[in-house]
C-alpha cells in the first residue's frame, strides 16, 4: 500500500483528494493549517498533522518526528493561496506569504524527500498549479508569478528526477469552485469542481511506469 503525503487537506482540492486516496486504499499523511474538517474522517489509513508551511521550522519538526518513521512514495503539493489587486499595492510580507507557501513549501518539501525516492527507486509528485501558470492575470501578478515559478521549478526537476522512476506532473486547473479566495462553496457553479481535481490525481497516480504524464490543463466547459 503505497503512502501520500497531501498538503493543504482541510478544504477544497486537498480534502476532497484525502477522500478519494483513502477509498482506494492509499494510506494519507494530510497536513494543514488547520485541522478541523480532517477530525470528521474516520479511516485508520489517515492520519493528520497541523503544520504551517510558510515556517521552515515546523516543517523540520514535522519531519523529525513523523517522516522519518513511515516512506513516503507519493507527495502532492496542494496548499496554495491568493491576494488579487494591484502590484503596486502589495506589501513585501504579502509577497513572502504567498511565494512561501505556493513556491517555497513545494521546493522544501520535495527536497526532503527526495533522498529515499531516489534510494528507492521509485516517486510520484504531484503539484496543483493553476491557469495562471501560462495566463497572466490583471490584479494577479504575484499569484501569476508564484504559479510561474512552481510550473517552472517542476518542468526542470522532471529533467533531473526521470532517470530514477520519480516522476512529477502539474495540474493546472481554472477556476474551482472551492473556499480560495475567501469564497463559499457554490459561489462558482458553472467552475470546477475540487472532485474533478481529485479524480485528475488519481489518473495520474494510476499510470504504469513508462508513462509520464507532464502536465494537465482542465477548465470548465461551462466558462
Amino acid at each position: 500500500m503505497k503512502t501520500v503525503l497531501i498538503t493543504g487537506a482541510n478544504n477544497g482540492i486537498g480534502l476532497e483528494t484525502t477522500k478519494e486516496l483513502l477509498k482506494n486504499d492509499y494510506n494519507v499523511i494530510a497536513i494543514s493549517k488547520h485541522i478541523n474538517n480532517l477530525e470528521e474522517i474516520k479511516n485508520s489509513n489517515l492520519k493528520f498533522f497541523p503544520v504551517n508551511l510558510t515556517n521552515p521550522n515546523e516543517i523540520n519538526d514535522f519531519f523529525d518526528k513523523i517522516i522519518k518513521e513511515k516512506q513516503i512514495d507519493i507527495l502532492i503539493n496542494n496548499a496554495g493561496r491568493g491576494i488579487f489587486k494591484k502590484s503596486e499595492d502589495f506589501s513585501i510580507e504579502e509577497w513572502n506569504s504567498i511565494i512561501s507557501l505556493n513556491l517555497t513549501a513545494p521546493f522544501y518539501l520535495t527536497k526532503l524527500l527526495l533522498p529515499e525516492m531516489k534510494e528507492n527507486k521509485f516517486g510520484r509528485i504531484i503539484n496543483i498549479g493553476s491557469d495562471a501558470d501560462h495566463i497572466p492575470e490583471e490584479n494577479a501578478s504575484v499569484y501569476c508569478a508564484s504559479k510561474y515559478g512552481l510550473l517552472g521549478l517542476t518542468e526542470a526537476q522532471r529533467l533531473e528526477l526521470k532517470k530514477y522512476n520519480i516522476q512529477i506532473t502539474t495540474i493546472s486547473p481554472g477556476r474551482v469552485d472551492t473556499c480560495f479566495n475567501n469564497k463559499k462553496k457554490g459561489d462558482r457553479p458553472t467552475a470546477l469542481y475540487d472532485s474533478d481535481i481529485a479524480r485528475m490525481i488519481l489518473f495520474i497516480l494510476s499510470q504504469p511506469d513508462r508513462c509520464l504524464i507532464e502536465q494537465i490543463k482542465l477548465s470548465s466547459i461551462y466558462e
